[in-house]
């Protein structure tokens, strides 16, 4: 799932492109810090979810204001168990 999705620190935050094989799928990215905590201490604003539904496979998203981060952690929600990688920077 990780080799699909990338992302890159900008001015407004991390930007983050993603590609799913199949629709429907749901995705939470989290900007982290080493530990693997959320960087701002709050999953709300330091997160984001995306559902990917019909023809919707690519999607850019940003979280905004997040502008340090030690990786980004993707979580493929509704599935047998939340599969989970870390997203590469690019």
């Amino acid at each position: 799932m990780c080799s699909t999705i990338s992302y890159r620190v900008t001015s407004a935050g991390v930007e983050i492109t993603a590609k799913v094989a199949k629709t429907p799928a749901t995705i939470n990215f989290e900007a982290d810090d080493k530990d693997d905590n959320p960087v701002t201490g709050d999953p709300d604003t330091s997160g984001t979810t995306y559902t990917f539904k019909g023809n919707d496979t690519r999607h850019l998203l940003v979280i905004k204001g997040v502008r340090s981060l030690d990786h980004l952690t993707v979580i493929a929600l509704n599935t047998s168990n939340d599969d989970s990688c870390r997203a590469g920077r690019r």
